[in-house]
């Protein structure tokens, strides 16, 4: 029993692979990879910051300068939806959605810089402004856990919360050293990761009481989520780092050099 009432903790664990493991990696793409990809038909109206899919398979996608597109024939074409969003004035002000998430109800989360938190509950026809208690309205990141409370992620403000679908927020800060918040994702356990922009992960295991910094401690993150890959970056070295409960590969590489694959599991 002396192990009750422990705090779980957030570890990061490398493997490496073999170089042989490597070539048999190496060997087994084959060339049907090339045509994997094909271009959309747009949107057109700014550059792409975000991207998500909701249960209808409906594309989302965030723009900087552009505002939100939707798309519901897999991106054969694009509509602007919104109605509702802040207007960008590109000679001033231009906005930047930097995260879309949808809530189990099919609610839409839209986190903006500058602008805040917006929420849409007609799949995107329309949007509202649901800051109340954000300090901050440069949202970077949004992530929704388990249990269904939201996190936004702040550049310059760290993380707050919100425990009823975005009508109230609070900050949750302690033992978050570092404010310059880039990416939030969270785990099937509830445990939430924040990625900074110089000074790596941080990691909540109670939803977001309090916070510890992980081993990835000095790295610059651009992104992160725990079913997607994101580019983890400190100086001229970048690591793609995939936030999950599950083993992935991991790829470390200076630019010109070839790259080393890591197993990685974060718990």
């Amino acid at each position: 029993m002396s192990g009750r009432g422990k705090q779980p903790t957030c570890k990061i664990r490398k493997f490496v692979l073999s170089f042989f493991a490597i070539l048999d990696i190496l060997a087994n793409t084959n060339s049907t990879a090339q045509n994997f990809w094909k271009q959309t038909n747009g949107p057109y109206g700014g550059y792409i910051q975000s991207l998500a899919i909701n249960a209808k398979e409906h594309i989302f996608a965030g723009t900087i300068g552009g505002g939100i597109f939707r798309s519901i024939n897999n991106g054969a074409s694009w509509t602007a939806v919104n109605i509702g969003l802040p207007k960008t004035d590109r000679l001033s002000v231009v906005t930047q959605v930097g995260a879309i998430i949808f809530d189990a109800s099919g609610n839409i989360y839209a986190g903006m810089s500058p602008g805040g938190v917006f929420r849409s509950q007609n799949n995107g026809a329309s949007w509202m402004p649901i800051n109340n208690g954000l300090e901050n309205p440069q949202v970077s990141s949004l992530a929704i856990s388990p249990n269904g409370d939201i996190f936004a992620g702040i550049f310059g403000g760290g993380v707050f919360r919100s425990t009823n679908n975005g009508n109230n927020w609070m900050p949750v800060n302690n033992g978050l050293t570092y404010w310059h918040i880039v990416a939030l994702a969270i785990n099937s356990e509830g445990h939430v990761f924040a990625g900074t922009s110089s000074l790596g992960v941080y990691c909540s295991t109670n939803n977001g009481e309090s916070w510890t910094q992980t081993s990835l401690d000095d790295a610059d993150v651009l992104s992160g989520n725990q079913r997607t890959w994101g580019y983890f970056c400190r100086n001229t070295l970048c690591r793609n780092f995939p936030l999950s409960g599950q083993r992935q590969y991991v790829e470390e590489s200076r630019f010109g050099l070839a790259p080393k694959r890591y197993s990685t599991s974060i718990f």
